[in-house]
């Protein structure tokens, strides 16, 4: 009867360890991703090759998203030692839609998120005429992509050659390998007023607002 009994468990427990591994779906790939990056998400260890479905938070990928080219997914691949399936969706250029929790198929319960990252921006703002100011931007990926910008236009070699606008030299965080840049300011003026960017590799900016307390100047304003 004992030995029945152990028998009975051993079973129970081969069972158990058998749907534990066919439910189960491995993902790997980019977890944190900047906007315009390529990415790349695998998932493997699907036993039913028609059960792949590509979803993002729980909606299937649509056929409008695939039909712009810049989002695909590879022909799956059986592995020949254990018959299961894996199947890579790629994005040629991340965007803010792509952000979430991916699945491949609803045999697990696993997920994959991608997040994405953008460049971290801090600084003064508001800025007096006349007032020293800075702003630094921070988590760039790559260096060669620091580049200040105002409204989207490159500040020029004029407005260095004053020595009155300057640019400190990168600093690499040890941790994460990103870049920060400073953008240094001595005196504000009308023309520094607008939205900086620092890299393309984000989507955000860092606004700029002028205030002009200088009597004259209202007295003038009010005068036209």
């Amino acid at each position: 009867m004992e030995g029945s009994s152990r028998f009975a468990i051993l079973g129970l427990l081969f069972i158990a360890c058998t749907i534990g591994e066919v439910l189960s779906v491995d993902y790997t790939g980019d977890t944190h991703v900047r906007v315009k990056q390529h990415w790349e998400i695998t998932c493997s260890k699907v036993k039913d090759l028609s059960s792949i479905w590509w979803k993002r938070n729980g909606m299937v990928l649509g056929v409008e998203e695939f039909s712009t080219g810049m989002i695909n997914v590879k022909s799956p691949v059986q592995n020949v030692t254990d018959k299961t399936w894996s199947s890579t969706l790629i994005a040629q250029e991340a965007t803010e839609v792509h952000e979430g929790a991916y699945t491949c198929s609803d045999e697990g319960n696993e997920t994959h998120h991608l997040t994405l990252i953008n460049v971290d921006y801090t600084g003064d703002t508001p800025v007096r005429v006349k007032q020293h100011w800075e702003i630094t931007c921070s988590k760039v990926k790559d260096l060669s992509s620091i580049w200040w910008k105002r409204n989207g236009m490159s500040l020029g070699s004029e407005e260095y050659s004053t020595g009155k606008i300057n640019v400190k030299s990168p600093v690499q965080n040890v941790t994460d390998k990103t870049w920060s840049s400073t953008l240094i300011v001595q005196e504000a003026t009308e023309v520094h007023e607008g939205a900086y960017t620092c890299s393309d590799e984000g989507n955000v900016t860092h606004h700029l607002t002028l205030i002009n307390d200088d009597p004259v100047q209202k007295n003038l304003t009010l005068g036209q």
